[in-house]
């Protein structure tokens, strides 16, 4: 009788029960016309539902549940592949350092808490008509600990989440089969898969039956490299296989046939000026294999890509096909908002077409193996592989954010080397044919040791052609030998270029960095320039590739919102793009300083700066876009052939610009053709300059107003306009424009903004709190106006004293012209022992929805003064509500900087403009306060009709910063200083 040996979850040297060995991943048809249909009749899919019972620990399931005849109709469906939480028969947990259990129980590897184990049993009845054949069935992903059962008895056991756990079942074959799977959240295993991610489980990737013919190939190793100063390739294909007379190979390249070979071993092709792979030229060229079997017959068909290229390190640089490569990469987590682990083809599409798009041209996947249809698009459409190893045991080395690996796993524990060495070799032989690829990781985030130098060592025996990434060994140096890259996570700029000055031994990347996370992203621009001043400086991959929000009846959440204890809160949501996939305002950001053709215009001219390795920019139309005053001036394009890693400057034709208007003159790179995934006219990067300055006038010699000035407010009235400014509370009260009310609280001075994540991380929130208290108390008194007679105007000054000190204040002069123009003019006194500030400008609460506005400024998403390549200076229109970024945890957003002028309208034609006098405006127009986007703790908790505008005019605005999210300041030219003075002005005017 079977039964649930609950001994495997803690004993060190059981991981794998019975399974087959690990080798590539080709695929196997029984002719190349079932190839081209895409449906092999080898494999028999075993998605779908499944009957399910959940368990809170595996101790409780009894051997009855094991039996091929235990009745399952009563049972509750699950579908495959998908993760058992999201089924809601426990909860999904999210952390990050720390273990699931703590609190509740004390890590002591390898032991668990047998009593609090969440385990799931899979039931799936399946007719096999062929019960002679040589059958197995594979289970591609399934976490974490997976007992397989066929008709009542055991098959065998698997750890390792990613990867995938195959077996025999011929022995245990019937024509009418019960599958039983138990599925357990943790083992021993979850020591080494502590990666920051939701804790998932179930069986979220393809479930399948496969057969194989008796004459077989079982595993194939391609070795595509370039020769003769990587112009001619040079093909070795090793194959392991069974009963096999022998194997025609087919080697061709879009259609047409390069060589036919017949061999049984090794296949040796040499191929005259090859077309190399690469990420921005993804030639691949197919090779096709026939296997005959000992009668002379076709007994199966294999097709495999292969991309000819070579990475290796040189001379301390790594190359590609001979150039010096550098990643402009991010982190990818294997994730769905809707299926948790498992994540759709229909996803992975979207995932690569994305990163195509917006010049991402190397991908980490972190931390662990990715579904193997992952690595099929990365080489069909071109993007460079860090391939990690399923190994992160963070808080087996991390307490409290301090260092402490007294119980560190695996470090130089030998109970542990069979293990993390069983990951590398599995990892190895699945993915090894995918030219993609161009690093392993041996994991993420685990210390260093013995063991990972071993792993290291493992994966050079195994592949002589890539080079070893590890990071954590940085903080134990002794054990440096782990990698062949020096890597580190959120290195700052001088930390960065501090080892590159100093005799650097290995290439540089981040392997981590520019941390995501909401309103984040400034500064990355200072990571880039360092690709151009260091040659060893070999680029970086974001943090990271999307948020990792739970979408539940439309509602995005993150930890702790399904009463999950313990947990990292919203930690999990740090990506460019938002949990459905769609781009927050940091991908424009990204995607131009990741460009791989930078347009520097000065004037009449531009330069044109080749970054592709392999690519001229004759693919290229070249877009000169002139602007006047914000708007269409004239447009042409031209065409330049720049040859890769070069410069040239062009010159521009800007007949017709005058030195009395500002002028845009805009350079953008599209494609000429469609390319890979790209169409036809996509965006590849741009360059501007600005020529002249935007000006705006008032008629100061229009004094056709009356004053009316009362005991408790001064009234201001014009033709179409009036304006009152209240003595008791200090500001304007009322503002109309043909009759039309715009005020709701006074226009007051302000200093503070909701806090960002990355605020609260370096706790700007609590060191410069008192600014916050200032903007909600702010201290006035009925003594402090002044009226200034004049005839052609008029002046009144407010002044607003800040922390209780005469030596810090505030004064506000509004100038009242008579065609309506108000002049507005703000300026802070600094005063000495003061915590930096978040902003400085005013505040407007207008009693009304405001349908929509428009301006003139750097748009069209989101921008701070550290965040703004990726915008244009133009004239944008949009709504409040679509200005407020749709960051999980609500938060400062849609702030608009270098704006000339910004107009809201209203449904009934009334609009109320902002102008700049001196010095271009930060502004915001929202539907929430800052008070409501501070205390909201999600998104969909804000107000969906609003009542309320919110116009925020800054003449001052802190940078977002994004190096980190726990500590790193914002760069300190971005930041501002409250002991110094500031000064801004705009105009308000309306219809």
């Amino acid at each position: 009788m079977a039964t649930l040996n609950l001994n495997y979850l803690e004993d060190l040297n059981i991981f794998n029960v019975n399974k087959l060995d690990y080798y590539s991943d080709h695929k196997v048809y029984k002719s190349k016309q079932e190839y081209l249909n895409k449906q092999s009749s080898f494999y028999q899919s075993l998605n779908g539902e499944y009957k399910f019972k959940y368990f809170a620990s595996p101790k409780l399931i009894g051997e009855e549940y094991l039996k091929e005849d235990f009745d399952i109709s009563s049972l509750d469906i699950i579908n495959v592949p998908g993760c058992i939480e999201l089924n809601y028969t426990h909860a999904p947990q999210y952390v990050n350092q720390m273990y699931p259990w703590d609190g509740s129980f004390i890590s002591n590897p390898p032991h668990i808490d047998m009593d609090k184990n969440p385990t799931g049993i899979y039931f799936k009845d399946f007719d096999v008509a062929n019960i002679d054949e040589d059958l197995n069935i594979s289970f591609e992903a399934g976490a974490m600990a997976l007992y397989v059962y066929l008709n009542g008895e055991f098959v065998g056991y698997s750890e390792d989440s990613f990867l995938p756990a195959r077996f025999n079942i011929n022995k245990y074959l019937k024509h009418h089969n019960r599958l039983t799977v138990v599925v357990c959240s943790y083992s021993k295993a979850a020591y080494i898969e502590g990666q920051d991610f939701w804790r998932l489980t179930g069986l979220y990737r393809d479930v399948y039956l496969y057969s194989t013919p008796k004459a077989h190939i079982l595993d194939i190793k391609v070795l595509a490299n370039l020769e003769n100063n990587y112009q001619d390739g040079h093909l070795l294909l090793n194959v392991k296989s069974k009963n096999v007379k022998e194997i025609n190979a087919t080697l061709s390249y879009k259609g047409k046939e390069i060589c036919k070979k017949s061999f049984k071993d090794l296949l040796d092709i040499k191929v005259k000026n090859v077309y190399s792979w690469s990420a921005e030229v993804p030639d691949l060229y197919d090779l096709e294999l026939e296997v005959i079997d000992e009668n002379g017959e076709v007994s199966e068909y294999i097709h495999q890509d292969v991309g000819f290229r070579t990475f290796e390190i040189k001379n301390k640089v790594m190359l590609i096909n001979g150039k010096r490569v550098v990643f402009r990469g991010i982190n990818r987590h294997e994730f769905s908002s809707i299926g948790g682990r498992h994540v759709t083809k229909e996803e992975m599409d979207e995932d690569i077409r994305f990163m195509k798009a917006n010049n991402i041209n190397a991908v980490r996947t972190s931390h662990y193996p990715n579904d193997t249809y992952w690595y099929e698009l990365c080489d069909k459409y071109g993007i460079y592989l860090i391939d990690e190893v399923n190994m992160e045991s963070h808080g087996s080395w991390t307490k409290m954010d301090v260092f402490d690996p007294s119980w560190n796993v695996p470090g130089s524990l030998p109970s542990w080397e069979k293990i993390v060495l069983d990951r590398v070799k599995h990892t190895f032989e699945r993915d090894k044919n995918h030219p993609s690829i161009v690093i392993w990781s041996i994991g993420n985030e685990s210390w260093a040791g013995t063991n990972t130098v071993k792993m290291h060592d493992l994966f050079n025996e195994l592949d002589k052609t890539r080079p070893v990434h590890y990071e954590s060994c940085m903080h134990v140096r002794e054990f440096r030998d782990s990698t062949d890259i020096e890597s580190y996570m959120y290195a700052k700029v001088p930390e960065i270029e501090d080892y590159l000055n100093n005799n650097p031994d290995k290439p540089y990347i981040s392997c981590e960095y520019s941390h995501a996370m909401a309103n984040s992203l400034g500064g990355i621009d200072e990571y880039i320039k360092l690709e151009d001043k260091y040659e060893l400086y070999q680029g970086g991959f974001i943090w990271d590739y999307m948020d990792q929000g739970i979408i539940v009846d439309d509602k995005w959440l993150y930890g702790g919102d399904f009463f999950d204890r313990p947990h990292d809160n919203s930690f999990c949501c740090n990506g460019v793009r938002y949990c459905n996939r769609t781009d927050s305002p940091k991908v424009c950001e990204m995607k131009q300083v990741y460009a791989p053709v930078v347009l520097t215009v000065k004037k009449n001219k531009v330069e044109i700066y080749n970054k592709n390795l392999f690519i001229s920019t004759s693919i290229y139309n070249f877009v000169v876009t002139i602007l006047k005053n914000g708007k269409f001036y004239r447009e042409y394009s031209f065409n330049e052939d720049v040859a890769p890693l070069s410069k040239k400057v062009c010159s521009l034709d800007l007949e017709g610009i005058n030195e009395y208007d500002e002028y845009v003159v805009k350079v953008s790179a599209h494609l000429k053709d469609d390319y890979g995934l790209l169409q036809k006219g996509h965006l590849i990067s741009f360059g501007e300059d600005v020529i002249g300055q935007y000006k705006h006038s008032v008629d100061e010699n229009d004094n056709n107003y009356k004053v009316f000035n009362s005991d408790l407010n001064i009234g201001v009235y014009g033709d179409k306009f009036s304006v009152l400014f209240s003595k008791r509370e200090g500001g304007i009260i009322s503002l109309k424009y043909n009759g039309q009310e715009w005020v709701n609280k006074p226009l007051l001075p302000t200093f503070f903004r909701a806090n960002t994540d990355n605020d609260r991380g370096n706790r700007f929130n609590i060191t410069s709190s008192i600014w916050y208290s200032v903007d909600q108390f702010l201290n006035y008194t009925n003594k402090q106006y002044k009226v200034i007679d004049d005839e052609k105007v008029f002046t009144i000054v407010y002044t607003y004293i800040l922390m209780n000190s005469m030596q810090n204040k505030v004064d506000v002069t509004y100038k009242v012209y008579g065609d309506g123009n108000i002049e507005v003019n703000a300026h802070y006194y600094g005063a000495n022992n003061l915590p930096e500030f978040a902003l400085f400008g005013m505040n407007l609460a207008i009693p009304l929805k405001v349908e929509s506005f428009k301006y003139y400024g750097l748009g069209e998403q989101e921008n701070y003064i550290d965040r703004h390549n990726g915008t244009s200076l133009g004239i944008y229109q949009t709504t409040p509500m679509e200005n407020v970024s749709k960051y999980i945890e609500p938060q400062e957003c849609g702030n608009r900087s270098e704006v000339r002028y910004c107009k809201l309208y209203l449904n009934n034609h009334h609009s109320l403009k902002i102008y700049m006098k001196d010095k271009p405006l930060n502004i915001s127009v929202l539907p929430y306060s800052n008070i409501e986007l501070e205390f909201a703790k999600h998104i969909h908790e804000l107000n969906k009709s609003p009542n309320y505008t919110y116009l925020r005019v800054c003449g001052f605005m802190r940078g977002v910063g994004g190096d980190d999210s726990w500590g790193a300041p914002v760069l300190s030219k971005y930041c501002l200083d409250a002991t110094k003075d500031y000064e801004f002005s705009f105009y308000i005017q309306g219809e």
